[in-house]
C-alpha cells in the first residue's frame, strides 16, 4: 500500500497497492471523515477513510495495521488536513462499479 499524487488533482492524495491512472478508478484519502483507531486498550489498527473519484461522499475505509510503513504518514496527514473539504466529482461510475473497483484495488473479498 502506498500514497501517490494523480496528475490533474492537486491537493488530493491517492492510496492504493499500485499507482493507477484516474480512468481506472482512483481512491483518495477522505479527510472529511476522521481517522479511527481500532482497539480498546491497545491500538492495533487504524480505519482510514477513502473516497472514489466518482463519489460525492465516501463510505469506505481501509484497515491499516499498527506496524504498517505508511501509518506515520497517514497520522501526520490527518493531523494536517482533517477536517477537510469535499471535492467535485471527476468521474462517472455506478455504485456497483465503484464497489468492484474497491474490491479489485484493495483485494477485498466479497
Amino acid at each position: 500500500m502506498h500514497l501517490y499524487e494523480v496528475v490533474g488533482f492537486p491537493g488530493r492524495i491517492a492510496i492504493g497497492r499500485v499507482q493507477l491512472p484516474i480512468e481506472d478508478g482512483v481512491f483518495f484519502l477522505d479527510f472529511t471523515r476522521p481517522l479511527l483507531t481500532l482497539g480498546r486498550w491497545l491500538v492495533h489498527a487504524y480505519e482510514v477513510p477513502v473516497i472514489h473519484a466518482a463519489e460525492t461522499a465516501g463510505s469506505r475505509a481501509l484497515r491499516i495495521s499498527r506496524g504498517h510503513e505508511i501509518l506515520e504518514d497517514l497520522r501526520d496527514l490527518w493531523a494536517a488536513y482533517y477536517p477537510g473539504q469535499a471535492y467535485p466529482v471527476s468521474l462517472q461510475r455506478t455504485a456497483a462499479r465503484i464497489e468492484t473497483e474497491f474490491r479489485a484495488h484493495f483485494h477485498v473479498a466479497k
